[in-house]
């Protein structure tokens, strides 16, 4: 996904409106510099902000009846989101103080979710009752990790590892689990009370 700038910046396209209306938007094939406020086009032109989202879901399940009136159900379900971002900013993007600007970030989570619950069904004339009670377990786990860079040789440099000057780094893991116990038991009579 190519992105604008973050919404609170004032190089977004939206910026455009609070231009006085007698600024041009390109000289000479340029955007303009001189506007009141920074020209998004500017922006547009000379930064660079992209985001790659992969996401991976499944599921797999199976049932099995027995004894007429018995069901038992297993499913397994598994997700895995991973984005990262990718900014760069050249020397004559807006409010630009350094040889450019860039920053990269990278998160990844993986979750499983675990079922199995047995269900009892009975029908006695008008009458039906049903039970069910099972187990689910639930993990998930998140690692994330960014790095801040400036002063690059050039623009055609705009990857991390070019900058001049490593800012700032982060990164963290979390990771949580959870198994829980569940049960209903439902009435009804002649498909109408609950």
């Amino acid at each position: 996904i190519d992105r604008v700038a973050n919404d609170n910046q004032f190089t977004t396209p939206m910026q455009a409106i609070a231009q006085a209306p007698i600024s041009p938007a390109f000289v000479n094939g340029e955007p303009f510099e001189g506007t009141l406020y920074p020209n998004f086009l500017l922006e547009e032109k000379y930064s660079k902000y992209n985001t790659d989202i992969k996401r991976i879901t499944a599921k797999i399940y199976g049932e099995y009846k027995f004894l007429n009136n018995f069901t038992f159900h297993s499913d397994f379900g598994y997700d895995n989101y991973n984005q990262k971002e990718k900014v760069y900013r050249g020397r004559k993007a807006p409010q630009m103080s350094t040889n450019g600007y860039a920053f990269n970030s990278n998160v990844n989570t993986d979750a499983i979710v675990f079922s199995n619950y047995l269900t009892y069904a009975v029908k006695l004339g008008s009458n039906t009752i049903e039970a069910v009670a099972g187990t689910e377990f639930n993990k998930s786990q998140r690692a994330y990790f960014s790095v801040t860079g400036v002063n690059f040789p050039s623009d055609d440099f705009q990857n991390i590892d070019s900058a001049g000057k490593i800012l700032s780094g982060e990164g963290n893991s979390t990771s949580n689990s959870f198994f829980s116990y569940f049960a209903r038991v439902n009435y009804d009579y002649d498909g109408k009370y609950l």
